[in-house]
């Protein structure tokens, strides 16, 4: 039970049914209403693409990677909300942004250590001790993009500036 409302699920769980890492287990009657049950369709994922020159798989790999982002997101704000992150003293969450240069042979070592990470984790699951965490990690090779001109229409005038560029956050 997730306890959120069904059409703010309702978007969610198409795209993972359709990506199929769910698949639905049946439905229950509570009250008048006729819910739904879910599944994952395995207890390990991993990415099957052989090619991502194809529209469809590298559209699928960027929704999924920010799906999981997105994901933690939402559970870092409701954590938040809740009082359940404490800091300093026993903090129990992290975040963490690394940008570094690795040989192929470093990244490989890097992705062995998130694999421990995950075995850890997986052997944890079912012994439902302590309370619940997500953990979300993304290691990918980082690609230097040069500033895009705006184009503007013929005939419009615009006083916007020619290139876009990046603006501070407001303090």
């Amino acid at each position: 039970m997730v306890d959120r409302p069904a059409d703010l699920l309702y978007r969610q769980l198409v795209l993972l049914e359709k990506a199929e890492f769910v698949t639905q287990a049946g439905t229950r009657k509570r009250g008048r209403h006729s819910e739904r049950l879910y599944d994952v369709t395995a207890d390990d994922f991993a990415l099957g693409f052989r090619d991502l020159t194809d529209e469809t798989s590298s559209r699928t790999l960027t929704q999924t990677v920010r799906t999981f982002c997105h994901a933690g997101a939402k559970e870092v704000e409701a954590s938040i909300k809740a009082g359940a992150i404490k800091l300093g003293d026993g903090q129990n969450m992290v975040v963490n942004y690394e940008l570094s240069w690795l040989t192929p042979e470093q990244f490989q070592d890097a992705r062995a250590l998130l694999y421990q990470v995950k075995q850890l984790l997986d052997a944890a699951r079912p012994k439902r001790q302590g309370r619940p965490f997500v953990f979300v990690s993304v290691a990918t090779p980082l690609t230097r993009r040069t500033k895009r001109k705006v184009s503007v229409p013929k005939g419009v005038k615009s006083k916007a500036p020619k290139t876009r560029v990046p603006v501070a956050p407001a303090k």
